[in-house]
């Protein structure tokens, strides 16, 4: 099983148990997400060591294609001074050379492609770890609005409808209003009834605080 597979494997198994043990979500998922970094920091290394596997190879067979070339040109060199000795050699190295990089170009084309496989897989577990992330926050806020409805609902009498609730409230502030009504009709009719009598008397204190004047006044002017 490749490192790619098992560290699928790995964060499924840990998403779908955090899920299903949804009671302290922010606990379990924390962790979840601390095990994806953990697995995105390993698959960076690997992609790191792909690539210096593969640029060896690569500069290997660049080394090793360059020798070629200057053993045949040193070939021709040789052949051109009537040295078929040391042209010979040469292209025995040549040949020698060429078997070398038959076998090294398939092994540098094959460790490029693990690594641009290996750069695919890291670039899809950052974009999982991304998907994560929301689906984190999503859950989250599921959680603590589930906390909340709990709460409210605890905090609510068994035996009470909340609809019913609002009902007799309203029931009952209309009676208190019926009731403010009366008060306020029945002092209405009271100084209506009361008003004429009260004006009477009030006349007659007048009257009579007038006479008293008027005996002051008298008595006031008199040597």
């Amino acid at each position: 099983m490749t490192l790619w597979k098992r560290l699928q494997e790995l964060l499924n198994a840990q998403a779908h148990y955090a899920i299903d043990q949804a009671e302290q979500p922010e606990v379990m998922l924390a962790q979840l997400m601390r095990d994806l970094d953990a697995g995105i920091r390993a698959a960076r290394s690997a992609v790191v060591q792909a690539v210096a596997g593969q640029q060896r190879l690569e500069a290997e067979v660049q080394t090793l294609t360059a020798e070629a070339r200057r053993s045949g040109e040193h070939a021709e060199q040789a052949l051109a001074a009537e040295d078929e000795d040391g042209a010979r050699a040469a292209l025995e190295r040549q040949v020698q050379i060429e078997d070398q990089l038959s076998d090294l170009k398939p092994q540098a084309a094959q460790a490029a492609a693990s690594a641009e496989r290996l750069h695919q897989q890291l670039g899809a577990l950052r974009h999982r770890r991304e998907d994560y992330a929301r689906r984190r926050a999503m859950l989250v806020a599921r959680q603590r609005t589930a906390r909340a409805q709990m709460s409210i609902a605890r905090a609510t009498p068994p035996d009470c409808d909340m609809e019913s609730a609002a009902e007799r409230m309203s029931a009952l502030e209309r009676r208190v209003a019926d009731a403010e009504a009366l008060t306020a009709a029945e002092m209405t009719v009271a100084a209506r009834e009361h008003g004429p009598e009260e004006a009477l008397i009030a006349s007659q204190t007048r009257h009579a605080v007038n006479e008293r004047m008027a005996a002051l006044k008298d008595k006031l002017a008199k040597p």
